[in-house]
């Protein structure tokens, strides 16, 4: 078992590699604002659980994706948001710059 999860690891890690090269604009944003995402991650669980909308389809696997998306979708646009109504001075309130490029077009309208 282990031998196949070792060679299991060095394949998924060579395809990696090999494909891996430029990571898509949604990986660079989550990257760029993962320390905004720290601070902000308890509001959308706050809401999950003042709802009280959890469990969701009642597998947890699915649960657990589908929640994981939710609060990283939702703590990104309060950032977004944040980002335009503060500018600059939003990374005195949650850590976020905003130095991706290819996000200046959605704050700056």
């Amino acid at each position: 078992m282990f031998l196949n999860k070792l060679l299991f690891a060095l394949a998924l890690f060579f395809l990696l590699e090999r494909f891996g090269k430029a990571p898509s604009s949604p990986t660079k944003l989550i990257a760029s604002t993962s320390f905004a995402i720290f601070f902000i991650h308890p509001i959308p669980i706050m809401v999950f659980i003042k709802t009280k909308s959890f469990p969701i389809t009642g597998q947890a696997r699915i649960d657990l994706e589908l929640a994981s998306g939710f609060i990283v979708t939702v703590a990104v646009i309060i950032e977004v948001i944040a980002k335009r109504i503060f500018g600059q001075r939003s990374r005195y309130l949650l850590g976020y710059q905003g130095n991706c490029t290819y996000l200046y077009p959605v704050i700056s309208r």
